[in-house]
């Protein structure tokens, strides 16, 4: 605003119909709006509000007495609420990875829900089971997720994206990481043997032992503290 006649003044304003004195603070609706005799004005939203403030008009004075009328016009635009963090998780060889990507998800727009996810470049609707080359995987709408490793299979799971939704339709993206770490398949018992006097031992200490990655072989000895 400008004007020849000496300084501006807000002498009041209009806003949903009802009239205020400049300097008032006025509870809307959509939040709480102050606006002064100076010109400056303050807008607060309400918590989760998001659109168009009603229209204000307002009425300056300047130093000779004349007045205008002009408005304020505020809009709002959405921001999500929705945060996930990614997850990571290590099990070990021939174990079951269970638990919820949703735990560390919060949004203030109701509930959240997954809708998909994407593994291995192929994506699918949460609820769905995937038959990857490392095992089987099952990530659910409500979060809920487990991945069954096959026999012996350790190492790194593809990474899973997936995608969650809250009540207010605002959507992200994270993702899921599984790691199995490897586990010793090999076991062998003790062995106890008794023979009589003036008898030969004879047997075999692998005959007790089992294992699931290839031949067992015996490959060095102690005896009463050598090697």
């Amino acid at each position: 605003a400008e004007t020849a006649d000496g300084p501006l003044t807000v002498t009041s304003f209009t806003v949903g119909g009802n009239t205020y004195s400049a300097g008032d603070t006025v509870t809307l609706t959509e939040g709480e709006l102050t606006l002064n005799t100076d010109g400056s004005y303050t807008f607060t939203p309400n918590d989760n509000f998001n659109g168009a403030v009603p229209v204000i008009t307002y009425i300056v004075t300047d130093g000779a007495g004349d007045t205008q009328t002009s408005t304020l016009t505020i809009s709002v635009t959405p921001v999500s609420d929705l945060n996930d963090d990614n997850e990571t998780v290590t099990v070990a060889e021939d174990t079951t990875a269970t638990g919820n990507v949703l735990d560390n998800a919060e949004t203030a727009d109701g509930p959240m829900t997954v809708t998909s996810f994407t593994v291995g470049g192929n994506t699918y609707n949460a609820g769905d089971k995937v038959t990857l080359t490392e095992g089987e995987l099952t990530l659910n709408t409500d979060g809920s997720y487990t991945f069954t490793p096959n026999d012996n299979f350790n190492g790194a799971v593809p990474v899973v994206s997936y995608t969650v939704t809250d009540g207010a339709g605002d959507t992200q993206s994270s993702t899921l990481t599984i790691s199995v770490t490897p586990v010793s398949d090999l076991s062998d018992d003790s062995e106890t043997v008794t023979i009589a006097e003036d008898t030969t031992a004879t047997g075999n200490v692998l005959d007790n032992a089992a294992t699931a990655d290839g031949p067992l072989t015996v490959t060095s000895f102690t005896v009463d503290g050598n090697t």
